[in-house]
């Protein structure tokens, strides 16, 4: 036995074949000085030996050291993810999700990057919350799990993997499908020549089977039943009766046990402390007695079973799970804000010389721009009969300037105050009126042009400020007056109400923009095929992402333009309020929320590749 140069996968199955020789051998190993480096290895295979000679004690104290002297990362989270397991097996929920997500944030803080140790964090993961609670059990953990099982060769590993989809499938009641995973998963745990995990898994093809007419299931159920009576565990005749409860079947009418043993059980549940099924024992146990016209033992089995699910509720252990799991989420936010907050203190040492530039702005720059284009302009109508056609020329093309600085100045400095309307001004208003007010304003200009315009109803509620969607608009009306020059110019716009975001859409039929312009449409100083497009459309972006949107452009050079507004209704924030009027639920809102925003990204992400072949942000 050298831990130095024999791999990891030999060394377990010499201390899972022969666990006394083992045990001995390693202990004297460890008693002689063994290099430090090997000690966490070395507890680790000691742990398995005890664990194959049923020492929950000795198991326990193995791993405990496998942890503490662990130096290499790998170690620590292998260490971590064997005494999860351990606690799962021991009821221990709490204790496993924590030496979980300490497995999970080494994983994070070192880029960890060992497909085999990561896949081992999330299928022990699978199990803690399957044996927590179904409700646990989410899509996202199960995706990753399959993203990553293809790079894997550890027969165990992926003995596990089909064992865990098989129970997946378990968990939703579809229980043909969990039978070819549950024989897969036999397949590749014979490969690894483990006896235990397979018999565990007829316990599942007994129930599984049963519930969908296999006769066969008899020969599964006969065999697990056999192994119960040979082993007299009573945390796996726990489990096994769980199992059958959770399948919706009375474990009393499936199983060979009678109510005497079945009462042990229920009492043993109790010394464990786990409520929850001692609960659902009792609700079985009720039926039982209530078929068997016994209404006094009916009545106090419902009783024991009322009494046991209070105290299944106040002491849930998926409750603190989805606790700790929330405040880790809220870790990253605080983490995050640590570093808006040092953006913010960079800010506020620029705000002397902010307030410079916008005196600049309004008074020394502003200003006089606009005295040029003025004086250009009386010159053009009064003192032109001197200048030659080229000097003509010349004139206009410096009254355009002028005129093109003092909107870019105007732009900018509406761009800089823009923020000062946000914050107390904010309320819920309807989309429509605002949208309404900004057309009245341009009336007179889009008849004068010849532009048509269509505004169909009905639009969204949002929580915002209802002048700053319009001065937003009065951006986009007043580009299209400039571009839709051609027979038949019109402006459309219309609202969706799409996954819990309003989605106004602008389009209008104007010659439309290359690739080259998108890409900076958004920039302050304007272009060069739109000049000063891009002050307005910068000042609608900020518009629109103060009321928490974003804005998404699609255009093709012959199609026109079409902008869409994604504002944020009040979907996210009912969602908030109940998080803190329910906060047993809170996980489960909190998914919510995220399932709400990685839908938005998709639907935007989906409406790019419609109009362009690739994504656009």
């Amino acid at each position: 036995m050298n831990f130095a140069k024999d791999d990891l996968e030999s060394l377990k199955k010499e201390f899972t074949k022969s666990p006394k020789e083992s045990i001995e051998l390693t202990n004297s190993l460890i008693n002689s000085g063994l290099d430090k480096i090997y000690l966490s290895k070395a507890f680790y295979l000691l742990s398995l030996s005890h664990g194959v000679l049923k020492d929950k004690s000795k198991e326990r104290d193995c791993l405990n050291q496998a942890v503490e002297e662990a130096v290499k990362i790998e170690d620590k989270i292998r260490a971590l993810v064997r005494r999860g397991g351990y606690f799962i097996d021991s009821s221990l929920g709490l204790e496993a999700f924590i030496d979980l997500t300490s497995a999970e944030d080494i994983v994070e803080k070192n880029s960890f990057n060992n497909t085999e140790l990561i896949l081992s964090i999330k299928l022990t993961k699978f199990y803690l919350y399957r044996s927590s609670n179904k409700n646990l059990i989410n899509n996202e953990l199960f995706q990753e799990i399959e993203a990553l099982i293809s790079s894997n060769t550890n027969n165990f590993i992926v003995a596990h993997y089909y064992k865990a989809k098989g129970l997946y499938y378990f968990s939703l009641n579809e229980y043909s499908k969990s039978i070819p995973e549950f024989d897969n998963s036999v397949l590749f745990f014979n490969k690894t020549t483990n006896s235990n995990e397979i018999i565990q898994i007829d316990k599942f093809l007994s129930i599984c089977k049963f519930l969908i007419n296999d006769s066969s299931y008899l020969l599964h159920k006969t065999k697990y039943e056999n192994y119960l009576l040979s082993v007299s565990d009573p945390i796996l005749n726990l489990r096994y009766l769980i199992s059958i409860g959770n399948a919706g079947i009375n474990p009393l009418s499936f199983s060979n046990i009678n109510t005497n043993e079945y009462l042990n059980t229920i009492n043993y549940c109790v010394s464990i402390k786990e409520w929850k099924s001692a609960s659902l024992l009792f609700s079985f146990l009720a039926i039982y007695y209530e078929e068997a016209n016994e209404y006094k033992n009916a009545t106090e089995s419902y009783k024991k079973q009322i009494e046991y699910s209070a105290l299944a509720l106040k002491n849930s252990d998926e409750g603190k799970m989805a606790e700790m799991r929330f405040e880790s989420e809220i870790r990253k936010i605080q983490d995050e804000n640590s570093k808006v907050r040092l953006m913010f203190e960079e800010l506020s040492r620029l705000q002397d010389k902010n307030k410079s530039i916008e005196r600049f702005m309004s008074h020394d720059f502003l200003g006089p721009s606009r005295t040029i284009a003025d004086l250009c302009k009386v010159l053009m109508l009064s003192d032109t009969q001197n200048l030659t056609p080229k000097g003509k020329e010349t004139l206009r093309l410096i009254i355009d300037a002028g005129d093109m600085l003092a909107e870019m100045t105007g732009s900018v400095w509406e761009f800089m105050h823009i923020n000062e309307k946000e914050g107390s001004t904010f309320k819920v208003f309807n989309t429509e009126q605002a949208i309404r007010a900004s057309f009245k304003k341009f009336e007179t200009e889009l008849r004068q042009n010849n532009i048509m315009y269509d505004i169909k109803p009905p639009f969204a509620n949002i929580l915002g400020n209802s002048d700053l969607l319009t001065e937003a608009i009065n951006s986009l009306i007043s580009n299209s007056i400039k571009y839709c020059k051609q027979p038949g110019a019109v402006i459309r716009i219309f609202c969706e109400v799409d996954r819990g975001n309003a989605v106004i859409t602008y389009y209008d039929n104007s010659k439309g923009m290359n690739w080259d312009v998108l890409q900076r449409v958004y920039n302050l100083i304007g272009n060069s095929d739109r000049t000063g497009m891009g002050n307005g459309l910068a000042l609608l972006k900020n518009v629109v992402e103060l009321h928490g949107g974003s804005v998404k452009l699609a255009s093709g050079n012959k199609e026109g333009v079409s902008f869409r507004l994604i504002f944020p209704v009040r979907t996210k924030i009912i969602l908030f309020r109940r998080m803190a009027q329910e906060p047993e639920n809170i996980w489960s809102i909190w998914k919510e929320v995220h399932a709400l925003e990685e839908q938005e990204k998709e639907e935007v992400r989906r409406f790019q590749i419609e109009k362009w072949g690739r994504t656009f942000e």
